[in-house]
């Protein structure tokens, strides 16, 4: 399409290039459509196909490298110090099974597995990605570490849209009906969902009686609000991240057709990275029932990764809304980062209240 031949009064014509359609199948480039057209979104989870996903895996080094309180390092900090605590409750039920949601490139959980392993705690490790590129990179990383001795079961399961209850309760092995299931989602993953309370309901439908939930957050506090570094050491000075700007190129939206934006709302407490268009586009994408032409007039924003502000209580109480018992919060010293331990309660029942709205 000849975007280049307009008059200054028409929206600039644009459409996805071959690229985009190789990374996502028919639903994928539905629902990137449907979220832009709707919430003028791109969905975060779909900046991480492809080269989006060696991104993630370079910034988590870069994480990993530094001298710096980071997400990497007080997750890892945060399991460690209540390993006792988590032990304590699933030792009676023998090896349990880890469910991670959104794994990235496991380095979140590698000290976690090292030692549910040492202990003959581990059974099956499972880890739920919407990205086969982000999959690829946890797999090998779990056989450089552990060799054969941590299994990977690598599946892929949009958390908006669907429940894992039929992964956790396939390839049953002798003894595995009286383990239970732990959930991990750690560094912030929920606050990077439209609507988290949607995505606790389909993990707490997907869980059964006496599974739980081990949730690690950045709280809300001055220094969180002002965090918005997510490039490599290969590319510090970019305006966007790789996996931020993913999409936005494949959509042929050029830095020349917007302005960049980032910055703390205080009426809907959450951080933002946006872009804002300079002038009107219409996107055209190609599916098998159809073309679909998403328009976008100039001025308006296009979101491209949020993250949701809550301090202490208010996770509390959205784990509470979400039908999950807390049995531990524990806040880091620096008051930037919470873990919470949860259980699943038989007659506990998910609240369709909101501790916020979604964003439009």
């Amino acid at each position: 399409m000849d975007s280049s031949k307009r008059d200054g009064s028409r929206p600039r014509r644009l459409a996805p290039d071959a690229n985009f359609y190789e990374l996502y199948d028919e639903s994928e480039v539905l629902d990137i459509a449907s979220s832009l057209d709707l919430y003028r979104t791109i969905p975060l989870q779909y900046g991480y196909f492809g080269g989006g996903a060696q991104h993630w895996s370079d910034y988590v080094q870069r994480m990993a490298d530094q001298d710096l309180p980071n997400t990497l390092v007080r997750t890892q900090q945060l399991l460690d110090i209540n390993f006792a605590f988590l032990q304590e409750l699933i030792a009676p039920h023998g090896r349990i099974n880890i469910v991670d949601i959104g794994p990235g490139d496991c380095s979140p959980v590698k000290g976690l597995l090292a030692r549910l392993q040492e202990e003959e705690l581990l059974g099956r490790y499972i880890a739920l990605d919407t990205s086969r590129a982000m999959r690829e990179i946890a797999a090998k990383n779990i056989h450089t570490w552990f060799g054969g001795a941590i299994g990977f079961e690598g599946h892929r399961i949009d958390m908006t849209r669907e429940s894992f209850r039929h992964v956790i309760r396939s390839q049953a092995v002798v003894g595995e009906q009286h383990r239970i299931n732990v959930a991990l989602l750690l560094g912030g993953t929920l606050y990077n969902f439209r609507e988290p309370e949607a995505v606790l309901t389909k993990i707490r439908q997907s869980l059964s009686p006496g599974d739980l939930l081990v949730h690690v957050v950045k709280i809300d506090s001055p220094r969180t609000r002002q965090f918005f570094d997510f490039n490599t050491v290969a590319e510090m000075n970019a305006p966007l991240s790789r996996d931020h700007r993913l999409v936005l190129e494949s959509l042929g939206i050029s830095p020349d057709l917007y302005d960049l934006e980032n910055g703390y709302d205080p009426a809907d407490r959450r951080r933002y990275i946006r872009v804002r268009l300079r002038e009107s586009v219409e996107l055209f994408f190609t599916t098998g029932v159809g073309d679909r032409v998403v328009s976008l007039a100039v001025g308006e924003p296009i979101h491209l990764w949020h993250y949701w502000h809550h301090d202490q209580l208010q996770v509390r109480e959205q784990l509470v809304r979400g039908g999950f018992y807390p049995l531990l919060l524990c806040e880091y010293p620096d008051h930037d980062y919470l873990l919470c331990i949860c259980r699943v309660e038989a007659g506990r029942e998910a609240s369709s209240q909101s501790i916020g709205p979604a964003f439009t």
